[in-house]
């Protein structure tokens, strides 16, 4: 499992387990009563609502410099698009989306790994690309 209570840290403060299962209480409270209050479909809606308006406002930040949307606006989006996120995989239900996402760390890592053996193979050892072997 990725998730360990023990080793949570933000800005170089050391939260104590009793410290982030109190916050993590806290913030399962407050989905479950949002789920409750708008209903499932509801929150769907309002999950792809904040998915949009977090794909607006990236390529506004990359397409003008952070002109039209600073980063501010960006971290804005990125957090609504988690809470309501975390309220979807309350609905779906949290094993099955925490096993999809250690699958997907790990295939992320495998990509990183094998994307950087072949860098460096392709630097060391340039004839290694006669016999076969993908260059990036």
């Amino acid at each position: 499992m990725i998730f360990n209570l023990k080793d949570i840290t933000m800005k170089n403060i050391v939260f104590s387990a009793g410290e982030v299962e109190g916050v993590i209480h806290y913030c399962n409270k407050i989905l479950d009563d949002a789920i409750q209050h708008y209903g499932e479909e509801a929150q769907y809606n309002k999950t792809i609502e904040e998915c949009a308006e977090l794909i607006v406002a990236i390529r506004q930040f990359i397409d003008t410099q952070g002109i039209k949307c600073s980063s501010e606006g960006v971290a804005s989006e990125i957090a609504d698009v988690i809470i309501m996120a975390l309220q979807a995989a309350k609905m779906i239900g949290i094993p099955m989306v925490v096993s999809e996402i250690d699958r997907k760390l790990d295939r992320l890592n495998n990509r990183i790994v094998k994307e950087n053996y072949r860098l460096k193979a392709d630097t060391e050892d340039p004839r290694l690309t006669k016999i076969g072997l993908p260059t990036t």
